[in-house]
């Protein structure tokens, strides 16, 4: 006999399975349409006096047919509805419900077909983004069947969860072809997660009868035992009467609204101060509040609560004097209390205090006796910088809050709140989103944008998704959507790379060559860097690429980071620089991330949110102070960091150059001696650390440490005649053409490089001398659009 028969007729469950198998749940809901409605019809053809006998017959046949079915519809449903979508699973069961669909369906113990061309199977796949043609081929050519016995722990309930994930580890065929169309363990995983918890939420709302489905009808009249709040409301939205219960809001709430149902419940000073990072953050946990109150899941002692938000601007915007205020506040106060079902949530508890000062008014001297009574609760916002500023340790007004504290949604948190969106968009704008999808949109909110809430961005990014795909004339939203749309808004490359940029990644060093002499070891690091980005497979949760580069000036360690900016970023401009030399004193740290006592913006906060992609120059990083060493520690090594206001500063999709000349008069003294300085690079790092000019544990957070070696004398005859084609360039422009001779060029380079200062003082002299000697021949007129000229080795110009 078939393994997986024999083990579901084992199980409490075989008798409905056995039933949904013979006559499934909907066949049984239309033959009981069907039959009701002659029912309808019969009687009322037996109401008229002369009705026959054969109609009564009929009549009383038809009904018992009908009550027959529906005590099989009963019997169905004792089992589904009560115990199995309620997860009240016994030892007895064996499986879920849904694991024995699949079982039933089994045939030569081929248990991962059965999963797959089952209705559950499909969807799943659906939801991967997989077409059922290609798993109708995948199960032709490329599945491997075999004698499948699915081994588990008889002690627990064999879930969908873990059927799906020993069918993953159990066949390589099936793991081949998922990895095959971009699909990993935990993408499968994750979506029978989505679509179980899809099939359980509308079971449950079928449920009419639950105790929590019938305490979400409002009772008739039930705000009448309660006193109007028409003050209150002209500045208030009442979020109870807004938002749509949510048959899952008891189930899914975080532990923030946990936190805050208990401060709400206590019988006095039922207060709370939501703190947070930003306001949206504060919104989200009031709003997901309100969906507990409405769906009735919240304590006792709530249920029947109003939640008003009041809008803090719109009132402060309504008064200019004292008196006003503080009558309408107190008139307003006084309407929440008689009300007696009010919780009341100031939307800015920093701006009220603020603004009614402004006015001359105390106005935690009015809130103080409400914020005692028992009649009101009160839940003020404030961010996290307000309140260390201002709220923290007022000792008249912190006693009588509770302070709950809310941080950044978590990952599954945030993959839930998209799946339920995605539920929405389906149904409002007929389209389709698969979980990949979603998976891209929580990976590039974190990644590419600077909001403060990813929660908030990943969903504004799916809700834009929708035009977007629809604007291109398609009804699914996949990864390639969402990286398109990603790019846009950003400008990072993503998604497939094409021919033209493929081209450009892989031959980076010979483009980086053409503006840089030499340095083949700093080229390489830095195209590396650019081809690991733009694949995926370097660390997300670091920049895109650090070095630093040591040598001495002049050789080549700025131009290398202009070069990278205006050869693979497209613009020279994607080049951000700051001098460290100018960031040496105490306050550099304040200057760099914000002051918190002056509200003063942080250069580089600021620099990295206007500016997130690119190329960041950090020269002279030796001499910048050490505070600021320690906060690149954390920057380098994790990819972020927290401004004055404690709001993260996302700097990971850039890379970061830091030069310095240290260790130079170590790296000359080697190449007089005929020492490479390249190759000799672990002495250089280890005297750099022994002279403390670096911490080791600074230059481990580097991904690479590259030695510039001072130029050759061929290294600068190339780089003159680099500098004299810019030159060239410049004047062609202008119709005059400059002919580049080798006695031109070994002019400059005698005259001007200097061992100190590398060909740095090149474009000094070619300025001082011959861009100036030629200016004043055109100013004579010696030289106009048309001429040809040239200099002598004395550096005499010469027009033909």
């Amino acid at each position: 006999m078939n393994y997986y028969r024999s083990l579901v007729k084992k199980s409490r469950l075989y008798p409905v399975l056995l039933l949904e198998q013979i006559f499934p749940a909907l066949s049984r809901h239309f033959f009981l349409q069907i039959i009701a409605l002659v029912v309808v019809v019969l009687i009322g053809l037996s109401l008229p006096a002369q009705a026959s006998g054969l109609v009564a017959g009929l009549l009383l046949l038809t009904l018992a047919l009908f009550l027959a079915l529906w005590v099989l519809e009963l019997f169905f449903r004792s089992y589904y509805y009560e115990s199995i979508i309620t997860n009240e699973y016994g030892a007895e069961d064996i499986f879920t419900f849904t694991v024995g669909r699949i079982l039933f369906q089994v045939r030569d113990n081929r248990a991962l077909e059965a999963f797959l061309t089952s209705k559950i199977g499909e969807e799943v796949i659906r939801r991967l983004g997989i077409h059922q043609t290609i798993v109708d081929q995948f199960l032709e050519k490329e599945y491997q069947p075999t004698v499948e016995i699915f081994s588990f722990d008889s002690r627990e309930v064999l879930r969908l969860k873990a059927m799906v994930t020993w069918l993953w580890q159990n066949h390589e065929s099936w793991q081949r072809w998922l990895a095959k169309n971009n699909l990993q363990q935990t993408d499968l995983l994750a979506t029978v997660d989505w679509v179980i918890r899809d099939l359980e939420t509308e079971a449950q709302k079928k449920r009419w009868w639950s105790r929590e489905n019938l305490e979400r009808v409002p009772g008739l009249a039930e705000d009448w035992a309660y006193g109007g709040t028409y003050t209150l409301d002209r500045y208030s939205q009442d979020l109870t009467s807004t938002v749509v219960a949510d048959a899952t809001a008891g189930s899914a709430r975080s532990q923030e609204v946990i936190s805050l149902e208990t401060v709400l419940s206590r019988s006095r000073e039922a207060n709370a101060l939501l703190v947070g990072s930003d306001a949206e953050a504060l919104r989200n946990t009031l709003w997901q509040f309100a969906r507990v109150i409405k769906s009735g899941t919240t304590l006792p002692t709530l249920r029947k609560k109003r939640l008003l938000l009041f809008s803090v601007a719109n009132f402060l915007a309504t008064f200019s004097d004292r008196q006003g205020f503080e009558l309408e506040l107190g008139k307003a106060l006084n309407e929440a209390v008689r009300a007696g079902n009010i919780i009341l949530a100031v939307d800015n508890l920093a701006s009220l205090l603020g603004g009614g000062e402004g006015l001359g008014s105390d106005v935690v001297a009015i809130l103080e006796p409400y914020l005692a009574a028992n009649q009101l609760q009160i839940i003020g916002f404030v961010e996290i910088d307000a309140y260390q500023r201002l709220l923290g340790t007022h000792q008249a007004l912190m006693p009588r809050f509770e302070k709950v504290d809310i941080t950044e949604v978590g990952e599954e948190r945030i993959m839930t709140l998209l799946e339920d969106l995605s539920k929405k968009l389906e149904k409002v704008n007929k389209i389709k989103i698969i979980y990949p999808a979603l998976r891209e949109v929580y990976q590039n909110a974190e990644q590419y944008f600077q909001a403060e809430s990813i929660a908030d961005k990943a969903m504004d990014l799916l809700v834009e998704a929708v035009p977007w795909v629809l604007g291109h004339g398609r009804n699914l939203i996949d990864r390639s959507v969402i990286q398109e749309l990603t790019k846009e808004k950003t400008s990072i490359p993503l998604g497939k790379i094409d021919q033209a940029e493929q081209q450009k990644l892989l031959g980076l060093e010979a483009a980086l060559h053409t503006r840089v002499i030499g340095q083949e070891a700093a080229l390489k690091a830095v195209a590396g860097a650019m081809r690991r980005g733009r694949t995926g497979i370097r660390n997300l949760k670091r920049p895109m690429g650090s070095f630093l580069f040591l040598g001495p000036t002049g050789v080549g360690k700025t131009e290398t980071a202009k070069a990278l900016a205006a050869t693979f970023f497209g613009r020279e401009d994607a080049l951000l620089r700051l001098d460290m030399s100018e960031y040496q004193t105490g306050d550099a740290l304040e200057r760099l991330i914000g002051s918190f006592g002056s509200g003063q913006p942080g250069v580089l906060a600021s620099l990295i949110r206007e500016n997130p992609y690119g190329v960041l120059l950090l020269d002279e990083f030796e001499k910048t102070n050490t505070k600021v060493l320690n906060l690149f520690l954390q920057i380098l090594d994790e990819g972020f960091f927290s401004d004055m206001m404690g709001k993260r500063v996302n700097a990971r999709n850039l890379i970061f150059i830091a030069t310095s000349n240290a260790g130079a008069k170590l790296l000359w003294q080697m190449v007089k001696s005929g020492r490479d300085p390249v190759v000799a690079k672990d002495e250089i790092v280890n005297t750099l650390i022994s002279q403390a000019i670096y911490r080791p544990e600074l230059l481990n957070r580097f991904d690479e440490i590259v030695v510039f070696h001072p130029l050759s004398e061929n290294n600068l005859q190339a780089v003159a005649r680099l500098l004299l084609k810019k030159l060239a360039v410049r004047l062609l422009n202008q119709g005059i053409t400059l002919i580049i001779t080798d006695d031109l060029v070994d002019v400059v380079v005698r005259e001007g490089s200097n061992e100190l200062f590398g060909a740095r003082p090149m474009q000094r002299l070619i300025q001082d001398r011959v861009e100036q000697g030629l200016a004043e021949a055109m100013i004579r007129g010696e030289v106009k659009s048309g001429s040809r000229i040239s200099f002598s080795d004395h550096l005499k110009l010469t027009v033909e």
